[in-house]
């Protein structure tokens, strides 16, 4: 029996490991970011009434069911090309420069995630009492305010 010997020795000697966990992390954190506010902002839209919201509800949540292997098959495709233009704004290594491929990974993560998410939000809207806003605007609350004193908090659960 070895105990916790094999976690003490990942985290002593293998230096790609800790690597691993500080981009997992990286990742989670700025795409949840990416996500959760277009999602937000989007579900909003979609609540307050716009013509064919139904068409842009399949729209934006069509990604979001498509496989992994076929979004990094298409973007793939997509991001070489536009190297293929080679001018002086296309011409950058999607997939291969560090600087950017974190930039492109969050892009197409927020592109496949926010129609998920938006779809999370408009459930959530939906159990808003509209009596919450009528009392709000019939107090002079604009949208922001409206937002920030009744949407934000009914959604957390607060």
């Amino acid at each position: 029996f070895v105990g916790l010997q094999n976690f003490a020795e990942i985290f002593t000697s293998d230096k790609s490991y800790l690597s691993g966990i500080g981009n997992t992390l990286k990742f989670t954190i700025i795409s949840n970011i990416v996500k959760l506010i277009p999602a937000l902002l989007i579900a909003i839209m979609l609540q307050e009434g716009l013509k064919g919201k139904g068409l842009y509800r399949t729209l934006l949540y069509l990604p979001s069911i498509l496989p992994f292997v076929i979004i990094g098959l298409v973007f793939k495709s997509i991001l070489n090309y536009l190297d293929a233009f080679h001018l002086g704004i296309f011409k950058q290594k999607w997939l291969s420069d560090l600087a950017i491929v974190w930039k492109s990974i969050y892009g197409v993560d927020a592109w496949r995630g926010i129609g998920y998410v938006m779809t999370i939000f408009l459930a959530g809207l939906n159990t808003i009492p509209k009596s919450y806003y009528e009392a709000a605007q019939i107090d002079g609350a604009n949208f922001w305010q409206r937002l920030r004193y009744v949407t934000l908090p009914m959604l957390s659960g607060a």
